[in-house]
């Protein structure tokens, strides 16, 4: 009974020192951000969220090495499988003669997607790395068969984006980042409604008017 309110204090302590984390990142001081985290991983040395958003940290200043090595720390957690995945794709795309270098790399990629599709064989980003693997070894037609799945697997995706973008709108409304990333989903729930032969003439007249709310 006494370590619930324990386990709260540190849930309350993780989540305070991952927004001020963030806060530095976003703000572009890396290293700030670096500290935060770090003093997470004094708390619980295996902590998860810690060594994944570390391993962030790396990739956006594209140290492939470091954030490798942040993302090895939790290998069966799927989300760090996937950056790791994503660390060896990304490498495939830096211009090198080594044949035997790409090979190694594109299979170390698959193996990371392939271990996330054993945790959870319905997530779609590991399958849409598989298909980027593919691609760039050459197998247009089964990349493209994939790539087809996960779109097919992401129709629904614009919706709940829209809610919660227009949630995050809330929070900052001067952000335009935020006002372009809503303006595209707009358009695509729109463009969508207006291609179905099924739309309701009031779900037409909505569209309308949200494109042209996204294109202002």
């Amino acid at each position: 009974m006494l370590l619930s309110p324990l386990v709260e204090q540190y849930a309350i302590f993780f989540q305070h020192v991952y927004r001020l984390g963030c806060m530095a990142r976003d703000k572009g001081h890396y290293y700030d951000a670096s500290d935060w985290y770090k003093e997470a991983l004094k708390i619980d040395t295996e902590h998860p969220d810690a060594w994944s958003l570390l391993g962030n940290l790396h990739l956006a200043k594209q140290e492939w090495g470091p954030g490798q090595k942040k993302y090895e720390r939790i290998l069966n957690d799927a989300y760090s499988l996937i950056a790791l995945g994503n660390v060896w794709l990304q490498t495939l795309h830096q211009p090198t003669k080594d044949k035997e270098r790409i090979g190694r790399h594109q299979e170390r990629a698959l193996l990371m997607f392939t271990k996330v599709l054993r945790i959870d064989p319905k997530n779609i980003y590991s399958a849409n790395g598989i298909g980027a693997v593919l691609a760039h070894k050459g197998a247009v037609n089964e990349a493209r068969d994939i790539f087809a799945q996960v779109r097919e697997a992401t129709a629904d995706f614009s919706d709940e984006c829209k809610m919660t973008l227009l949630k995050a709108q809330r929070v900052a409304p001067q952000d335009t980042v935020l006002l372009y990333n809503i303006a595209l989903v707009l358009q695509r729930l729109a463009t969508f409604i207006l291609k179905d032969e099924k739309s309701t003439l009031s779900t037409v007249l909505q569209a309308v008017h949200e494109l042209g709310l996204s294109l202002k």
